[in-house]
C-alpha cells in the first residue's frame, strides 16, 4: 500500500507538473479532482458541475479538470494526496479519514440515523463542527456534503436474515467498525478496492457486497449480484474537500467563488439523489434485480447494539446524543 501511495503521488505531481507548464493563459489555476465514481454517476455530475461554477465565477482564472472512476487512484490515495499537498480537490466517503477524526468513525456506526434528516441534522449541529475542525487541523478544507444515499446488502444468493449471511465472503469498504458488524453477523469481509468488486463478484471471490442503490447500478454489480436487501445500515454522506494550503494561498474573492461553487454542486446533487435513484430503482427491476425487506430489522440493530457495548463502549455517550438530535 505504501508503494502504491508514493507511486500515486508521483503520478499526480507529473500530472500538476504537465498542467502548469503546457497552461496557456498567464495567471491561470489549473488544479485537479479526484472522483473514484464513474462518469455518469450523479456524484461525478456533481464534481463536473463544481468544476463549471467555479469556472465561469472565476471568469476562467481557476479551472478544475475532474478525474473519474479512480484515473488518480483509489478515495485513499486520493484523501492522502490531498492532505501531502499534491492533489488539489477530492471526493471521498469519510471512512478513510479516521486517522484524523474519530468523528469519521463514529458517523458510520450501523444503524446510527433513522433517516437522511437525522443525518443532516447531526451534520449541521456541534458534532459536525467538530469534525471540520479536525480535518482542518489535518491540511483539509471541508466544502461541501454530497448525498451518498443509504449503504445496503447486496448478494448472489437471497438474504434476509441474519442466519442468511453466515459463512458468506463479503466486500466491505475500508471502515473497521463496519468489518466488525458483518464479522458479527457471521460473514467473512474481504478488503478490496471499489474497482475490485465487480470482477470478484464474476468469478465467486465473494459472495456479496454493501453499497448505495446508484452505485449498485453504475458498476454493474447487480449483473452478478441481483439479491438487493434494503437494510439502510448505514447513511452516510461523501465530502467535497480541498487542500487547506491551496486554499489558504487563494485571495479572499477566489475562495469565495470555490466556496459558493461546492454549495451549489451540493444543493444540485442533493435535489437530484432521490429522482435519480428512483429512476435507477426501475432500471434494475426491469433488470430482474430482487428487491426485499429484512424480516427482521431489529435482529440487524442488535448487532449494532452488541458492537457498541462490547468493541466500542467508549462511543456509548456520543452515539446516545446523536440519537436525540433534533430532526
Amino acid at each position: 500500500m505504501k508503494t502504491r501511495h508514493t507511486i500515486s503521488k508521483l503520478f499526480t505531481s507529473v500530472v500538476f507538473l504537465v498542467l502548469v507548464l503546457t497552461s496557456c493563459a498567464p495567471g491561470v489555476k489549473t488544479c485537479r479532482l479526484a472522483e473514484s465514481m464513474p462518469l455518469d454517476h450523479l456524484t461525478t455530475k456533481a464534481d463536473l458541475k463544481f468544476a463549471e461554477l467555479v469556472k465561469a465565477k472565476s471568469n476562467g482564472r481557476i479551472q478544475i479538470q475532474v478525474f473519474p472512476n479512480e484515473e488518480i487512484g483509489e478515495e485513499i490515495d486520493a484523501y492522502h494526496m490531498v492532505k501531502d499537498d499534491t492533489l488539489e480537490f477530492a471526493r471521498t466517503n469519510i471512512a478513510i479519514m479516521s486517522d484524523i477524526s474519530e468523528y469519521s468513525t463514529i458517523l458510520l456506526f450501523p444503524y446510527l440515523f433513522e433517516n437522511k434528516d437525522h443525518l443532516w441534522a447531526t451534520l449541521n449541529s456541534p458534532i459536525g463542527a467538530a469534525f471540520y475542525n479536525d480535518l482542518r487541523s489535518a491540511n483539509i478544507e471541508p466544502l461541501a456534503y454530497l448525498d451518498n444515499g443509504v449503504r445496503c446488502i447486496y448478494t448472489t444468493t437471497p438474504v434476509t436474515k441474519i442466519s442468511d449471511m453466515a459463512g458468506l465472503k463479503f466486500r466491505v469498504f475500508k471502515s473497521k467498525i463496519l468489518e466488525d458488524a458483518f464479522f458479527k453477523m457471521g460473514t467473512n469481509p474481504v478488503p478490496l478496492s471499489f474497482g475490485e468488486v465487480k470482477r470478484a463478484l464474476e468469478v465467486g471471490t465473494i459472495d456479496g457486497a454493501e453499497n448505495n442503490l446508484t452505485s449498485f447500478y453504475t458498476s454493474g454489480h447487480y449483473k452478478n449480484a441481483k439479491y438487493f436487501l434494503n437494510d439502510q445500515h448505514i447513511i452516510m454522506p461523501d465530502l467535497l474537500y480541498m487542500n487547506k494550503k491551496f486554499f489558504n494561498s487563494l485571495t479572499d474573492e477566489e475562495r469565495g467563488f470555490i466556496t459558493d461553487a461546492a454549495k451549489e454542486a451540493s444543493e444540485y446533487q442533493r435535489a437530484e439523489w432521490a429522482s435519480y435513484e428512483e429512476q435507477v430503482s426501475e432500471i434494475l427491476r426491469a433488470e430482474g434485480c430482487v428487491f426485499s425487506q429484512p424480516a427482521d430489522i431489529n435482529e440487524f440493530r442488535r448487532i449494532a447494539d452488541e458492537l457498541l457495548q462490547d468493541d466500542y463502549p467508549q462511543y456509548t455517550e456520543i452515539i446516545q446524543q446523536i440519537k436525540e438530535i433534533k430532526h
